[in-house]
């Protein structure tokens, strides 16, 4: 299941980023005065992000957890087995 999601992810976030470089060209190259274009593009960088982050949660959420090491005494439990024995 991740392997899948890893890919999908991959595959959505390739035309995304696309589309978030063309938005901001068209912020920073083309300078809008009109009220209609400057929310369209603001718009669009919200659903960029929205979907950024509905990728985002698709990957953490297929995610493993990390394994953690820790120390455990042996001693403890050995001498009570020998104790038993």
């Amino acid at each position: 299941m991740g392997q899948l999601a890893g890919s999908v992810a991959h595959e959505m976030r390739t035309p995304l980023a696309v589309i978030r470089h063309i938005t901001y060209f068209l912020e920073h190259c083309f300078p809008c005065d009109d009220l209609n274009g400057r929310e369209a593009l603001a718009e669009s960088n919200r659903a960029i992000a929205s979907t950024d982050h509905i990728i985002a949660e698709m990957l953490d959420s297929v995610r493993e957890p990390a394994q953690t090491q820790s120390r455990f005494p042996l001693s403890e439990p050995i001498s009570q087995a020998v104790g038993l024995i």
